[in-house]
């Protein structure tokens, strides 16, 4: 099963999916949330994606069937591509 990292804005901003990388553990995806250049380059991402920073509610790491469904539920928010 594969891991994903999301990043839920504050309402009304959406969220942003990071589809690479992907993880083959929880432990692993936790770890990348969490760990300071892995966070720098995700933030960078975000801001070249949007040209400014969002304000972030929660950083949450869902697992390929969730993610589905996620993104089925919030389509016409999200960014990125569908799997």
């Amino acid at each position: 099963m594969k891991w994903f990292l999301v990043v839920l804005f504050m309402e009304g901003f959406g969220s942003y999916v990071f589809f690479d990388p992907s993880f083959d553990t929880l432990d692993e995806c936790r770890f990348s949330a969490n760990y300071p250049p892995h966070i720098q380059v995700y933030a960078q991402k975000m801001i070249e994606e949007y040209g400014a920073p969002r304000p972030v509610s929660r950083v949450v790491c869902m697992d390929e069937q969730n993610l589905k469904l996620f993104l089925l539920e919030n389509s016409e928010e999200e960014k990125g591509i569908s799997l």
